[in-house]
């Protein structure tokens, strides 16, 4: 009796299976609509594993693809493992946030791969320069860019009135809208990017884009958080056999696709056998046809539930569970999107492709313009203007409190520099000016030393209330003499505080040897080794049996002789509490 209420205890005590998921940021998304087309990624990439390839009439049939919000991503990124098992993702689903600051669910249905010999053109100008503009008659150049001597360019200031940006070659570059986006990206990796892309369909694209106008459908990359959360949707499972194999000995092999799981799934059991992933997405089943045959399939997912089809090895007839694999293990965060808040990468999971940028704009036409990799010595002819500008159109005032601006320069300025607020996407040619809801507020604080002006300003980006998107701040700089500038510093300080985790998309990458969670494990391994995770980072690579307990190395190691007298001790502690309520 004292063995059974123990049991009780412990079954009523023991903590149902929750995985926490951190929010990755520093990711983006690009439209499937320009795949082979134009985007950072999408220029060279191609769809390399289809979830659901086999399954007749899918678009229909598969949730995913009849909602539009189908996702793939990387082949680094689609196979993961627990427990030594190798498993694809399909059926996972990721909560997305972009500029539009919505929330989205997309349902990972494959996989994509880039091809770095497809010759597109080239989809962002500061590729051709990887050391910078400076090194511009090194780059290699395609032939409708013809090289101009920047530093002819730049000795022309203190004589001419502007540079000369028609010929610049980045409008030449920029004029091909869709192709052709000027991101601030240098030297972009080719691996960087993927790791870092989704692809998801482009009524997703354009929900979490935000930006209304059509000038943002040119297949551009956008920056968003994810993070892995429990399927929204209530859909039955469903299994449908698309292909029979005949054996030798009379039996056969079925070819079974398993969809609209609202899980992830790991295997499929049959007969007491168990069946994974093959290279196609679909389970081969081996069976035996019967008269009046009625099976039934067990469909297991990564976190040890599992879910029963009724079914019947029938070639495109698919079955429904009768019920919803709806059990919720994810402990979901409040994620948001998070962007860099300087001019360069100052952090080591910092995405070099969504950081700020300044530009030297044509003071004839303000949408002529040219990234300036080096913001010192400016060289200007009594007026200059320079913005800041990120790659795409956001909330601002939404993201950032303060706006933090240091300045040099050789020359006075006899005007209030004057600040104006643009949005525009893919390059310059497109920005058309925003209006806040509230005027700029500043501070400047002006000293002068060694025959230099050294301006400190601050402004309320939370005043100003920019919640239009917009990308492109432009300063007007006023002397009345030929002079330099020069961009000592620029920041923005957060608008509010980051209260959610963060991990990058390697932080949560299991190994093929990691089974269990090694935090706060006393158990040493055989070897000596110790698996480390980062804080907060910890990813679900598998749990321990029942007779199992993981040990430093996050393996599962046989657990030793518990001593029982723990269960009384168990027992008559509860007793008392209860004992001590009633009275």
């Amino acid at each position: 009796m004292l063995f059974q209420l123990c049991l009780l205890i412990n079954n009523v005590f023991s903590s149902t299976l929750f995985v926490k998921s951190p929010c990755i940021p520093n990711l983006r998304v690009e439209s499937l609509n320009y795949l082979g087309i134009s985007g950072d990624a999408g220029t060279h990439a191609k769809i390399t594993r289809d979830c659901n390839k086999e399954i007749p009439n899918k678009e229909k049939e598969v949730l995913a693809l009849s909602s539009h919000t189908n996702c793939y991503v990387s082949e680094d990124n689609f196979y993961r493992y627990v427990k030594g098992i190798k498993y694809p993702q399909c059926g996972a689903c990721v909560e997305l946030v972009g500029p539009s600051l919505k929330k989205a669910v997309c349902t990972i249905v494959g996989a994509f791969s880039i091809d770095p010999t497809n010759n597109n053109e080239i989809s962002d100008f500061s590729n051709l320069f990887p050391n910078g503009t400076e090194n511009f008659q090194n780059a290699k150049l395609p032939n409708l860019v013809k090289k101009i001597d920047i530093q002819k360019y730049s000795n022309k200031m203190e004589n001419s009135k502007t540079w000369d940006f028609q010929n610049t070659p980045q409008e030449k570059i920029s004029k091909n809208r869709g192709k052709n986006s000027d991101s601030n990206l240098e030297n972009q990796d080719t691996k960087e990017t993927t790791k870092r892309t989704f692809f998801v369909n482009n009524d997703l694209f354009r929900f979490l884009a935000g930006y209304e106008d059509n000038k943002a459908d040119i297949g551009v990359s956008i920056p968003i958080v994810a993070q892995f959360v429990n399927c929204p949707s209530k859909t039955p499972p469903c299994a449908v056999m698309t292909k029979e194999t005949k054996q030798s000995n009379g039996t056969s092999l079925a070819h079974v696709s398993i969809f609209n799981t609202n899980q992830l799934t790991l295997k499929v059991e049959y007969n007491n056998n168990f069946y994974y992933f093959d290279e196609n997405m679909q389970f081969n089943i081996l069976f035996e046809r019967t008269e009046n045959q009625k099976d039934f399939l067990r469909v297991h997912d990564i976190f040890g539930g599992r879910v029963v089809i009724p079914f019947s090895f029938e070639i495109n007839q698919t079955y429904q569970s009768t019920t919803i694999s709806q059990q919720y293990y994810i402990i979901e965060d409040n994620c948001s999107l998070v962007l860099s808040n300087q001019l360069f990468v100052t952090k080591e999971n910092d995405d070099p492709a969504m950081i700020w940028g300044v530009r030297h704009h044509d003071n004839d036409d303000l949408k002529k313009s040219v990234i300036l990799n080096n913001t010192r010595d400016v060289l200007f002819n009594k007026t200059v203007y320079l913005s800041t500008a990120f790659p795409f159109p956001i909330k601002i005032s939404k993201h950032y409190a303060i706006l933090n601006l240091k300045l040099e320069t050789t020359v006075p300025l006899i005007e209030i520099p004057l600040l104006q607020i643009f949005s525009y996407v893919g390059n310059t040619s497109t920005m058309e000016e925003v209006k806040c809801s509230k005027d700029f507020i500043y501070r400047r604080n002006v000293t002068y030393k060694n025959g230099v002006y050294y301006i400190d300003a601050r402004s309320s980006m939370t005043m100003a209330r920019c919640y239009s998107q917009m990308n492109l701040m432009l300063i007007k700089y006023v002397s009345n003499q030929v002079g330099k500038v020069s961009i000592t510093h620029f920041s923005f300080d957060q608008a509010y505080p980051l209260n959610f985790t963060m991990c990058s998309v390697e932080d949560l990458r299991c190994t093929k040897d990691d089974e269990c969670d090694p935090t706060n494990s006393t158990i040493d391994s055989e070897d000596g080794k110790i698996r480390v995770f980062k804080k907060g980072c910890i990813p679900f690579c598998g749990i321990c049996s029942k007779n199992e307990v993981c040990n430093k190395n996050a393996k599962c190691v046989t657990k030793k002789t518990m001593n029982t007298r723990n269960c009384e001790s168990t027992l008559f502690m509860l007793l008392t509490v209860l004992f001590i309520v009633l009275v």
